[in-house]
């Protein structure tokens, strides 16, 4: 019943910034409580279709369903988010291919995709290191460090690291 009642609430508002950030306020608040049922209720209050994929993948995310995650994030992505917006969701693809379903190639191919150095490069970097990929994670972190003067420290003793974790 009371769900009911804050849905009127939203559906009442006219306004799809406002709405959104009721949305986004009763979303977060159930978050906290990891009341992710009564959360996906919401998203389907929004005129935003867009906005709506993306809060269902925040809930997913929350309840560490990543495969879930995924199919919100392919959605958000079809619904045409802005550059930037279809950048950040490649990359939280990539992180959770990578990190939580062991999909790491299809983590390479998106890092590469997304071609957003250096910040990409070390996400790259770090894949094939988990991958066992050690020339290539050597072979990126040689890029970034003869490419990118700010990162250049960082990456050598990134190398040094690994050279001494595999033993040479």
């Amino acid at each position: 019943a009371e769900a009911q009642s804050v849905k009127k609430l939203i559906a009442a508002e006219k306004d799809p910034k406002r709405q959104k950030e009721y949305v986004d306020g009763v979303i977060d608040t159930l978050l906290k409580t990891k009341r992710y049922d009564l959360a996906r209720i919401f998203p389907d209050c929004l005129q935003s279709h867009l906005d709506a994929a993306w809060f269902r993948y925040q809930i997913e995310r929350a309840d560490s369903k990543w495969k879930e995650s995924l199919m919100c994030l392919d959605e958000y992505l079809s619904r045409k988010p802005s550059p930037q917006q279809a950048k950040e969701a490649k990359y939280i693809i990539a992180e959770i291919c990578r990190d939580h379903i062991n999909q790491r190639e299809r983590a390479v191919k998106l890092y590469l995709e997304i071609n957003d150095p250096p910040k990409s490069l070390w996400a790259l970097q770090r894949t094939y290191r988990l991958m066992g990929k050690k020339k290539e994670a050597y072979q990126v972190l040689t890029e970034i460090s003869s490419i990118f003067p700010k990162d250049a420290p960082e990456a050598v003793l990134t190398c040094a690291r690994y050279y001494e974790e595999d033993g040479h």
